[in-house]
C-alpha cells in the first residue's frame, strides 16, 4: 500500500520526488506515473491488467504476466534514457520483462545489464533503454516505444507461485497418487523364502 505517497499529478508537477534527475513524467493512472530524463518527453503512458493469453508467455518460462505498462520517449534519445515507474504493487515473485515484438527480456535475471533496480518499500522501479537499442522496438530514430511487463514467477508446473505469510518457501508433501507395491512385494517374497526352507529341513529330518 503506498498511500503514503502523493497523487500521480502532484508527483508528476514535482519530477524530482519520482526522478533523481528532473525529467519530464507522464501519469499511467491515478496513483501510478513514469518519469524520465531531462531532454526527453513521455506519452501514451498506460498500465491495463493482462494474461499470457494476450501477450504470451516468456521464453524462458519464468514468469506468468499480470500486468503490462505501455509508453512512447521521444527526444533527444542519442544516450541512455533512465525510465522510473511507480509505485507498483511488488511482491518477493515480482520480476519484470521487456517484450520486443516477439522476443523476451528478463530485466531482473539481467539487472545489471539493463541498469535495473527495484524498491519494494516504495515500489519504484528504474531502468535504462537506449534508442534502437534492444529494447526499443520502434524503428524510428528520436522514439522510444516499448511495453514493460510486470509478471509473476511460475512454479515448475507453468503456473504462478504463491506467496506465504510467513517468508519461507513451502514445502508441499504426500501429493503422489501412485500406490507402492514394494513393501507387499518384500512381504511376500520373504514368506516364500522361509516357506523354501522350512520344507529343504523337514526333508533333511
Amino acid at each position: 500500500d503506498h498511500r503514503d505517497l502523493p497523487s500521480c499529478p502532484t508527483r508528476c508537477a514535482s519530477d524530482l520526488s519520482v526522478h533523481p534527475s528532473g525529467g519530464a513524467s507522464a501519469c499511467m493512472n491515478s496513483n501510478s506515473c513514469i518519469t524520465v530524463d531531462n531532454g526527453v518527453s513521455i506519452t501514451n503512458a498506460s498500465a491495463k491488467s493482462v494474461s499470457s493469453g494476450t501477450v504470451g508467455m516468456p521464453t524462458d518460462g519464468k514468469g506468468k504476466p499480470t500486468k503490462e505498462i505501455s509508453f512512447t520517449i521521444e527526444g533527444n534519445t542519442s544516450d541512455v534514457v533512465n525510465v522510473t515507474i511507480g509505485p507498483l504493487a511488488i511482491a518477493n515473485d515480482t520480476i519484470f520483462y521487456k517484450k520486443v515484438n516477439s522476443k523476451w527480456f528478463n530485466l531482473s535475471d539481467n539487472a545489471g545489464k539493463y541498469g535495473l533496480t527495484v524498491d519494494k518499500a516504495t515500489g519504484i522501479i528504474s531502468f535504462n533503454i537506449k534508442d534502437n537499442g534492444e529494447l526499443d522496438s520502434n524503428s524510428t530514430q528520436g522514439t522510444i516505444s516499448d511495453p514493460l511487463i510486470v509478471a509473476q514467477k511460475t512454479t515448475s508446473n507453468g503456473t504462478g507461485s504463491t506467496s506465504s505469510s510467513s517468508g519461507g518457501g513451502g514445502c508441499t508433501i504426500g501429493t503422489s497418487n501412485e500406490i507402492d507395491f514394494s513393501l507387499p512385494l518384500f512381504l511376500l517374497l520373504s514368506l516364500l523364502y522361509l516357506f523354501k526352507r522350512k520344507n529343504q529341513a523337514k526333508r533333511r529330518a
